[in-house]
């Protein structure tokens, strides 16, 4: 909906109201504020009577908006204003499933969940690995018969706690 947008006249905005080839223009130039567009239309006649270029952008580098008029929308018919809802719902159906794009993730491959399933994993096996082991020593010094001779043929001392373990600890000398 097209609207007037009335600008704070700057100080270079000023001087150049005051000495545009346009007349009507020296009339704006002590108001507080312009209508953006009559700046624009301003510019332009202005290097049509023979003025030099003049670059809007820096005539309104610094000024604020100060008011905004909402143009007056023309009459329409009521067959008119049917097509017009009904382009609009049209045009909201075809835009349904756009997402905007400050609305996505950064990085839509990476999956936060499963990362964590995968760390938490890694760290039981590690912490049940480190258990094992230490609980392997004690028993081993625990099921350790004191005076016992190692069987022969078995030279590591493993050996001997996984044959008291199951039971059947062989005899002294055998």
């Amino acid at each position: 909906m097209p609207s007037q947008v009335f600008v704070s006249v700057t100080p270079a905005l000023r001087s150049f109201l005051r000495d545009c080839r346009v007349t009507s223009a020296r009339k704006s130039a002590d108001d507080e504020s312009v209508d953006m567009d009559e700046v624009y239309r301003l510019a332009s006649e202005h290097e049509k009577l023979g003025g030099e270029q003049v670059k809007v952008h820096e005539l309104l580098e610094g000024a604020e908006v100060l008011n905004r008029i909402p143009a007056e929308a023309p009459p329409m018919t009521e067959l008119e204003e049917m097509r017009l809802k009904s382009e609009e719902r049209k045009y909201q159906r075809s835009v349904q499933g756009v997402a905007p794009l400050y609305g996505r993730k950064k990085n839509e491959g990476f999956d936060v969940a499963g990362f964590s399933f995968a760390t938490n994993f890694g760290t039981q096996v590690i912490v049940a690995f480190i258990g094992a082991f230490f609980a392997g020593l004690f028993f081993r010094r625990d099921l350790r018969i004191s005076g016992q001779q190692r069987p022969q043929g078995h030279r590591r001392r493993g050996m001997l706690v996984l044959h008291a373990a199951a039971g059947n600890v062989p005899a002294h000398g055998a």
